[in-house]
């Protein structure tokens, strides 16, 4: 038998480190247990530490298009496994594009891949030896290829953002140097920027870590950045509890915007930042005429176009515009419409905005269904403007992402949801491929437990094989 005593022994990792990898095999899926067992009698061989085992039922398809081996690149990463283990005639059976994709992938994660004779295991000779001690191997999840499988699922807000995690609890402990870093880097990438200064605020939020940050650092734009988003998040807080202070500490927010803009003129998030206040008219600011396009319609359109000017197809500063004219506070879904369909006709067909359609058609399904009315609900995704709009979604958005590129965890789970009600089962399970683990619980709550509603969503794209649903061009996994 060829054993891995390579794995990481001269790489300067330290033994815990080195050993966590991701076992790929292709075919049909063995037994839980037996493959478990497996892996018991050959850990120590091996010298691994199995966290995930995935499967793939069929090699038919290029290597980016399988489900299975795109959710075990999902697990390589410096927090959690270091190697891809694939069985190593499987790998040479690999056309030399897809090794050399492969190879991309992995280097991208800092990962490493390394061959097995997994033909060499013997497995029939150990199973029965094994299974009593293999079914104690709970720290094992196996992601097989029937349509019953239960996809891991990983809920944190910064999805495949390793370093976003760590700085997070980071945040949570009351250390802010990490967060500063990880901030720093993002000042010429502003998509990034509000996404990460959102979920460390969100963290931050909890204690009295960011006004000691702002103080400790007065002039640095990452801590005053982190605290205009607390203070925002602080404000919205006491407006959902009915707090007589909410006005006042919207005002506060406010002036924590402007000076976090003070300290880095060109980064429109603290703008952003201060959208999020305007939705439930917390500080009595004048709305503005919006564009001729929308028959003037009032709005916080002041503060768009400073997003604006400072990026022109902002993600999070187009979402807070629209969350603006919601029913919830004060607009309606006819208006919603209105402004996503010019923000999706002002914007490039690829850009973010593309996807606003989309939460009109949510925010419509939402209200039907809270009127008791989900049949029209349901039917709502199979009409024409709906059809529309995920296709445009599907094939001009999610079909041009960048293989391994950075995708908010949000935008997928939107999508796929989507698509999901659309019973376009094939994208439906392209797009999962792509997102998994990494999900968000919106919109999948809107039907119940977000768990159970993503689950059977992902068996039943499964179960519907290829070509179930729209024949629109396969997008990247």
């Amino acid at each position: 038998m060829t054993t891995t005593t390579s794995l990481g022994r001269d790489q300067g990792l330290d033994p815990d480190a080195r050993t966590r990898v991701v076992l790929y095999l292709v075919g049909s899926p063995l037994d839980d247990v037996t493959v478990l067992a497996a892996l018991h009698a050959h850990a120590d061989t091996l010298q691994m530490r199995v966290i995930e085992v995935h499967y793939d039922a069929s090699r038919r398809v290029p290597a980016w298009q399988r489900p299975g081996l795109a959710a075990a690149l999902g697990r390589i990463g410096p927090q959690f496994a270091t190697h891809l283990v694939i069985d190593r005639t499987e790998y040479g059976r690999l056309p030399i594009g897809e090794r050399a994709w492969l190879e991309r992938e992995m280097l991208t994660r800092s990962g490493v891949i390394e061959p097995v004779d997994v033909a060499e295991w013997k497995i029939d000779r150990v199973v029965e030896e094994r299974r009593p001690a293999a079914r104690g191997l709970t720290s094992v999840s196996i992601q097989g290829a029937a349509a019953t499988a239960r996809p891991r699922l990983d809920w944190h807000p910064a999805g495949a953002d390793v370093r976003l995690v760590d700085a997070c609890t980071e945040l949570e402990a009351g250390r802010t140097a990490f967060a500063g870093e990880l901030l720093e880097f993002t000042r010429s990438d502003f998509t990034l920027r509000a996404h990460r200064s959102l979920i460390l605020a969100s963290y931050a939020v909890r204690s009295t870590v960011a006004d000691r940050w702002v103080r400790e650092s007065p002039e640095s734009p990452e801590a005053w950045l982190v605290y205009a988003r607390v203070a925002v998040l602080r404000a919205l807080r006491a407006a959902r509890q009915g707090r007589q202070d909410s006005a006042a500490l919207a005002e506060g927010a406010y002036e924590a915007c402007f000076a976090a803009s003070a300290r880095m003129k060109t980064d429109p998030t603290p703008f952003v930042a201060m959208l999020m206040l305007e939705g439930p008219r917390l500080t009595g600011r004048v709305a503005t005429s919006g564009p001729r396009d929308l028959g003037g319609l009032p709005g916080p359109w002041d503060l768009l176009t400073e997003v604006r000017g400072r990026d022109p197809h902002s993600r999070e500063g187009f979402r807070r515009l629209l969350e603006y004219f919601t029913p919830r506070y004060g607009g309606s879904v006819a208006e919603m419409w209105h402004v996503a369909r010019w923000a999706a006709a002002i914007t490039p067909e690829r850009s973010d905005p593309q996807l606003l359609e989309l939460l009109v058609f949510v925010e419509r399904y939402r209200e039907l269904c809270e009127l008791g009315q989900r049949r029209d609900a349901a039917l709502m995704w199979r009409g024409p403007a709906a059809e529309q709009a995920v296709s445009r979604a599907y094939e001009g958005w999610f079909a041009a992402l960048p293989r391994g590129s950075a995708v908010h965890t949000g935008d997928l789970s939107l999508l796929a949801f989507a698509l999901a009600k659309a019973e376009r089962l094939t994208e439906t399970r392209r797009v999962l491929a792509r997102a998994l683990p990494y999900v968000a619980r919106q919109p999948w709550a809107l039907d119940g437990a977000p768990e159970a509603q993503l689950i059977r969503a992902y068996q039943r794209a499964r179960a519907a094989g290829p070509g179930h649903g729209s024949g629109s061009a396969p997008g990247p996994t």
